[in-house]
């Protein structure tokens, strides 16, 4: 008796060769997706912690501005509220010294006749 399945086992050995080389290529390519998805979901926490850091740098210096505005804004207050003050003395002490004048060039006039 002489074996007569060598062209079907050289086909199946071809077949196992091929299925490996096709495994491994699979696999290649498998571990270079997964590694592209790990290098972007590093990238991306990266980004949240940046933008996290970002936040918090932005948010304290918001409130520092806030909290210089409100000092401005109540030494602008205080300073109108001396201009007003003293807009008031002015013009009692203009009206003061006018009457006085008036009163002077009165009296002057007075004493010429």
């Amino acid at each position: 008796y002489e074996f007569q399945s060598g062209g079907v086992v050289d086909m199946l050995e071809k077949l196992k060769d091929e299925f490996s080389k096709q495994r491994y290529d699979l696999d290649a390519e498998e571990l270079k997706a997964k590694h592209a998805a790990e290098q972007m979901l590093q990238q991306l926490a990266d980004n949240i912690e940046n933008a996290k850091h970002e936040i918090s740098k932005k948010t304290a210096l918001r409130a520092k501005t806030q909290e210089h505005k409100a000092e401005l804004e109540g030494e602008k207050a205080q300073t109108e509220a001396d201009r007003a003050e003293d807009q008031k003395y002015l013009d009692e002490t203009t009206a003061l010294c006018t009457q006085k004048a008036e009163d002077f060039n009165s009296r002057q006039k007075l004493r010429s006749d």
